[in-house]
């Protein structure tokens, strides 16, 4: 399983091996979803506004660094890392939470190939290991639709 902390933009999960003797009140426990590509941890990362999927990327780590160390980034169009059902359940997912503005993180089983949300992030940043040149194919998608938002208004 995985131990993270409860607060928000706090880094420090580790993975643990359960039952546990005790639980913590200050972090929460998750199933532990293997997203191993070869010796690399694989995420991807959802931007949600205004009821879509605007923005997605990739994040690859070296195994076993879960959660710290050398990571790098790279901007993905979201139909080609989630389909269509699977960017409407994170919509939903969303919606469900509140949040109209946001990164959810999320994890590609390799035993099912189901989606996870492992995390919701509700004060986006740009994303760690994305290297300078991305940064137009980051940025853009997210001006635009922000730009659309603002129009309509």
């Amino acid at each position: 399983m995985v131990e993270k902390p409860l607060a928000n933009a706090v880094r420090g999960g580790r993975v643990l091996e359960g039952p546990l003797s005790q639980k913590r009140d200050d972090v929460v426990y998750q199933l532990l979803v293997d997203s191993r590509t070869g010796d690399r941890i694989h995420s991807t990362r959802a931007v949600i506004l205004n009821g879509s999927v605007i923005q997605a990327c990739e994040k690859w780590r070296p195994h076993p660094h879960w959660f710290a160390g050398p990571e790098v980034t790279i901007p993905a169009s979201p139909a080609d890392l989630y389909s269509a059902a699977e960017r409407a359940l994170l919509v939903r997912f969303a919606d469900l939470i509140g949040m109209d503005y946001g990164e959810l993180d999320v994890l590609r089983a390799n035993d099912s190939g189901l989606i996870y949300v492992v995390d919701a992030n509700r004060t986006p940043v740009r994303p760690a290991g994305l290297a300078p040149e991305h940064d137009d194919a980051w940025f853009e998608p997210i001006a635009h639709a922000f730009s659309e938002l603002v129009i309509r208004a």
